[in-house]
């Protein structure tokens, strides 16, 4: 597991040994971060369910701003620190130790907004919808923000969740990539660079 561009290509990052974190394999966070180009450039970006933090460190590399970790569990924790550390991003950072649902009520609460909502959580729990009836009922999301769901080609996601709605999915093998914008009536489902 690598950052595959920007300012710290190249560097390895670390993973807990077992199966228990399903790092997103870098071809897919390739593709991802293909598609979203220059977007991610001074973005407000989240990882929720960050695991190792590799997308959320991903982004930074590639010129986000800053970015929140989101992640539960406490050993993965450990792995965020120290791969933002051998990143040199330590900066542009800031770990959340909370349920992902948790903490989104918190950012919602202090007024923090996000441009891109990166959603990883365990494949084949359905634990990506309650986050996105949240988000779509919320404020967290700017105007031209978009959400990301990782999941496995399985997990069947709505196209629709409140006023979100699903623009724009793609496949990797096992892995799909499903993106969410809000449809308002300024932009009644058009998809802007998607």
């Amino acid at each position: 597991m690598r950052i595959v561009s920007g300012i710290a290509r190249g560097r390895k990052l670390k993973c807990p040994p077992g199966r228990e974190v399903r790092p997103t394999a870098d071809m897919v966070k390739e593709a991802l971060f293909n598609i979203i180009g220059q977007d991610v450039i001074d973005c407000i970006f989240l990882d929720l369910f960050a695991g190792t933090g590799s997308v959320g460190i991903e982004a930074l590399s590639r010129g986000a701003s800053f970015c929140y970790f989101v992640e539960k569990v406490y050993n993965n924790i450990k792995y965020i620190k120290k791969n933002i550390s051998l990143s040199n991003l330590t900066d542009k950072g800031q770990i959340i130790h909370k349920d992902a649902n948790e903490a989104l009520i918190v950012f919602n609460k202090a007024g923090i907004k996000f441009d891109i909502i990166y959603i990883d959580p365990p494949y084949y729990k359905n634990l990506y919808e309650k986050p996105l009836i949240y988000i779509s009922k919320s404020k967290i999301l700017k105007d031209n923000g978009y959400i990301i769901v990782e999941h496995h080609k399985a997990d069947i996601l709505k196209d629709r969740y409140d006023n979100l709605e699903r623009i724009r999915i793609k496949s990797y093998s096992e892995t799909c990539l499903s993106f969410y914008k809000e449809v308002t009536y300024e932009n009644c489902g058009i998809s802007g660079q998607f």
